[in-house]
């Protein structure tokens, strides 16, 4: 209603008898029904708006294409549109089954997908991608994450595809082969991408609401050996048993723990890692109790390693050494130890010298060895820099008497001590004839006050006189040599340093 004087502010007319009354609503901050039952139809109603609006609320989206009423817009009319959309979901996951047997691995994979989106995924085609793509999210629709059901009294997850409800067996009775190939369905097609991979299920899958899905995406055999692998940064006293597993498919495989099995025996877990094909991953999945790895290390002390001068600065590199000892063996002396894998990781700055590492990963490296002892050396070096000018002459001599330094750096080093000498004494001689000449001015400036309190004609004043005479006498020998010490001075200094100058290395 319109308000008083034509205001537009809303506001509510209410009838009280023959009279009426205006109240804006701009005024009202809060108010209830006298009447129980309206009050109750007037909850109910705002909760039904506010349902509409809740985070369960279906949406409903228009998309409107020119020329709707006639031809598509740039083709003819009655072409089909397809539209497509992407919702946010969260990410599938991956899980595995391996048994070893000799030389060979049976891994089964399967991919564990959650319907997130609130609404049934009944008969829906779907394509799982693993990748790692640059997106941007936009929250148009967040949705409610539910609690997963139950599984159903046959033991398969609910919504699991009867299509793909062929569970491994318990416990495998006949050979590896043979039960491996026959627990699991896989129907998937695998496509290989410029990053990544994508399985698509030519069957269509079911997932109701809020529950999850097994679904197989991986059942062959592959290469694989049995390892020993010893990591300092996590294992104590024994090495670890691995499976130096290696992808013989034409897919990549992606990341996620494998349950692994020794024939039909439970023997531990690991974490596969993204798998390219032909790519090999060690996986360690048990504490090997039969071999034991102790680890020593020693640091020596820092050595001279070389002196270099470069542009008149003295370049002096030094050397620190340090060995670590890996001493492998079985308890008891049980005899011969079985190769090991060990894996070595050095700190920043230092440099491995030996032995050679069968591979390397920035600052890890690794080595097999089959022998009681595996001796590992790393190297760091350390520069200091110092201007020949500054350096300390015993540092110098040091040097310059050194054997193991080059001779022509020895050379170099004698000859900047000795131009270094003479800057040294003409530096010394001028500052001796300076304190003389300061001494002489000292006294000179005492001899003045005092005459300044005597009469002109008295015996002291005339003595002063004298002594005043022969201070400039002196003064004026003293500047003469000074004179030539300064010039002096300056050409040693001039000598040292294009002499330095001349020096590169």
């Amino acid at each position: 209603f319109a308000a008083p004087g034509g205001s537009a502010a809303p506001a509510i007319l209410v009838a009280t008898g023959a009279s009426v009354r205006h109240i804006p609503l701009a005024e009202i901050e809060s108010f209830t029904f006298s009447d129980p039952a309206v009050q109750e139809e007037f909850n109910a109603a705002l909760a039904t708006l506010a349902s509409r609006d809740g985070p369960e609320a279906p949406r409903t989206l228009e998309i409107h294409l020119a020329n709707a009423g006639g031809a598509a817009a740039g083709g003819a009319a009655g072409q089909p549109v397809t539209v497509r959309y992407l919702q946010k979901a969260p990410l599938w996951k991956t899980s595995y089954r391996a048994v070893r047997e000799g030389s060979r691995v049976h891994l089964q994979g399967w991919a564990h997908i959650t319907n997130v989106d609130g609404i049934d995924w009944d008969e829906v085609s779907l394509s799982i991608v693993s990748a790692r793509p640059v997106t941007y999210a936009i929250d148009v629709y967040t949705p409610e994450y539910v609690q997963r059901s139950a599984p159903g009294r046959d033991g398969t997850p609910a919504g699991f595809s009867r299509a793909y409800a062929a569970a491994p067996e318990a416990r495998m009775q006949r050979s590896v082969g043979d039960a491996m190939a026959s627990s699991v369905s896989v129907q998937v097609n695998e496509a290989p991408l410029v990053a990544g991979i994508a399985f698509t299920f030519p069957e269509p899958v079911s997932v109701p609401a809020g529950t999850a899905a097994m679904i197989p995406i991986v059942n062959r055999a592959f290469d694989a050996e049995l390892n020993r692998s010893f990591d300092s940064r996590r294992d104590t006293g024994s090495p670890r048993i691995a499976l130096a597993f290696r992808n013989t498919g034409s897919t990549q495989l992606p990341p996620g723990p494998v349950t692994i099995f020794d024939g039909d025996r439970y023997a531990g877990d690991a974490l596969l890692p993204v798998l390219l094909p032909g790519g090999t991953a060690m996986l360690p999945y048990a504490i090997d109790v039969g071999h034991e790895v102790v680890r020593e290390m020693e640091t020596g002390d820092e050595e001279l390693r070389s002196v270099s001068i470069v542009d008149g600065i003295l370049v002096e590199e030094r050397r620190t050494r340090r060995t670590v000892n890996y001493r492998i063996g079985k308890p008891g002396d049980a005899g011969r130890p079985e190769a090991i894998t060990i894996t070595h990781v050095i700190e920043p700055g230092w440099e491995l010298i030996s032995p050679a590492s069968q591979r390397s990963d920035g600052r890890e490296y690794t080595f097999v060895t089959s022998g009681s002892r595996l001796t590992v050396i790393t190297e760091r070096l350390r520069q200091q820099r110092v201007a020949l000018t500054a350096a300390e002459e015993r540092q110098l001599l040091a040097y310059s008497s050194n054997r193991l330094i080059d001779p022509t750096v020895r050379r170099a080093l004698r000859n900047v001590l000795e131009l270094r000498r003479t800057v040294s004494e003409y530096r010394d001689a001028r500052q001796a004839l300076e304190e003389r000449i300061a001494t002489i001015r000292d006294d000179q400036t005492r001899v003045s006050t005092n005459m300044q309190a005597l009469e002109r004609d008295s015996a002291l004043y005339r003595r002063y006189v004298r002594e005043l005479d022969e201070q400039e006498n002196r003064l004026a020998v003293l500047r003469e040599e000074l004179a030539d010490v300064r010039e002096e001075e300056a050409t040693a200094e001039s000598a040292l340093t294009e002499y330095l100058r001349t020096l590169q290395n």
